[in-house]
């Protein structure tokens, strides 16, 4: 029970890396574009590895509970969520997503997913780790309530915006691809250490 839960959080220093957008934006203009086809694999594969994590961490999160006597309506709803995370949160392989995005198609529909599966991820696990928490405290174990969520953006605005400002926008398009999940890691940073501290105790 606990084994998985801190297998999880150990893993947190390899997937959750932050990215900085001013590095790889300059980078990109030095390398005449090829800089740019670095950054979307690098993006492309931080999400896909935050997201195996965090499943991880939900299924030691839901046998924790289980152990400690939560009650089943409860542990049907995390796990019911728990669920809609392995339905969804598609699996994308770096590597061939970078190379099917020299399509030009196929690039806009990467935008689409990196752009909309971040707050769609952010949303569920905010419901799943405040039902988590909120059990856990029932249960007498203090934990923190806040947890921030990514905002969903519109990926049909974003579109509009950057073809009506002649590429402009798809500036702060691609910033927000990179400071989205910079924020939600340091926020998962406060949440895990939360984690970990009664783990350990």
């Amino acid at each position: 029970m606990s084994t998985l839960l801190f297998e999880a959080l150990k893993e947190r220093e390899s997937t959750d890396r932050k990215m900085s957008f001013g590095k790889w934006f300059l980078f990109g203009i030095i390398t005449l574009g090829i800089g740019f086809i670095f950054a979307f694999y690098y993006l492309i594969k931080r999400r896909t590895e935050h997201f195996k994590r965090q499943r991880k961490l939900e299924e030691g999160m839901i046998a924790l509970l289980e152990s400690r006597g939560a009650g089943e309506s409860a542990l049907a709803e995390l796990k019911a969520i728990h669920g809609e995370a392995r339905s969804e949160e598609k699996e994308r392989d770096p590597i061939l997503w970078v190379i099917l995005s020299l399509i030009p198609f196929v690039s806009i529909y990467t935008l689409y997913f990196l752009t909309v599966d971040s707050g769609n991820h952010a949303m569920r696990q905010r419901r799943f780790t405040t039902l988590a928490f909120t059990t856990l405290s029932q249960l007498g174990v203090p934990m923190p309530q806040e947890v921030h969520v990514i905002p969903k953006r519109s990926f049909a605005l974003n579109i509009v915006l950057t073809l009506l400002t002649l590429g402009i926008f798809g500036i702060y398009w691609e910033y927000t691809l990179f400071s989205d999940f910079n924020q939600h890691f340091e926020d998962h940073k406060v949440i895990e250490e939360a984690m970990l501290s009664y783990l350990s105790a």
